[in-house]
């Protein structure tokens, strides 16, 4: 499953023996967790942004906060982030619920889920929706950075790669076929087969 976070909307996609089985956009973003620090925290939108990016974190039970900044970010993001991961669930029961049913068939799972966008940078942001979904949480990584906050360079680096990597993965599984068949422009030469009364999608290019 793989979730791109971006600023204004989340886009989900789950693909099950190569093919994408599921495609879902849903207008809740990172920038709505802007919004709520702006208003619990007194502070102008701009100011916010920078706050959420430079204090920006969720708690875990193994991750606390520790800093006064980050508390008060905790605070504030983890009630914030509630209807957002309501979403998230909701996308997986809706792809759990179309599994084969019968005495041979085992109950459909997500086996792992990967996170990319700029809302995926938030701190301790995969712990957090690992205990909240009870399946394992990670970002999406197609470069081999390592990075730590404090350094703004490598963090730079870090984050051009969770923007650029929803691109990244959906190229690489064929996942754009998805996005080209859920789209109302999308070509009539455009190489997918779709079915008509499911969004599974094949790839024949």
């Amino acid at each position: 499953m793989l979730v791109d976070y971006g600023h204004r909307k989340t886009t989900v996609l789950i693909a099950s023996d190569g093919e994408v089985e599921f495609v879902r956009s849903f207008p809740i973003g990172a920038g709505d967790l802007t919004l709520a620090l702006a208003d619990k925290l007194g502070l102008p939108f701009q100011e916010a942004e920078d706050f959420k990016h430079l204090y920006g974190f969720v708690s875990s039970l193994d991750n606390r906060a520790i800093t006064e900044e980050r508390k008060n970010s905790a605070a504030v993001l983890d009630k914030a982030l509630i209807p957002w991961r309501r979403e998230l669930l909701l996308c997986i029961k809706a792809w759990t619920s179309r599994g084969k049913t019968g005495p041979d068939q085992k109950a459909r799972r997500i086996d792992a889920i990967r996170l990319c966008g700029g809302g995926a940078l938030l701190g301790n942001l995969c712990p957090h929706l690992s205990e909240s979904l009870e399946t394992p949480v990670e970002l999406f990584r197609f470069l081999n950075v390592c990075f730590d906050r404090t350094q703004g360079e490598e963090y730079e680096k870090l984050r051009n790669e969770a923007l650029c990597a929803g691109a990244m993965g959906i190229a690489a599984y064929g996942w754009a076929a998805a996005s080209s068949a859920c789209s109302t422009s999308a070509a009539a030469s455009s190489p997918i087969r779709a079915t008509s009364n499911s969004s599974k999608v094949t790839c024949s290019g």
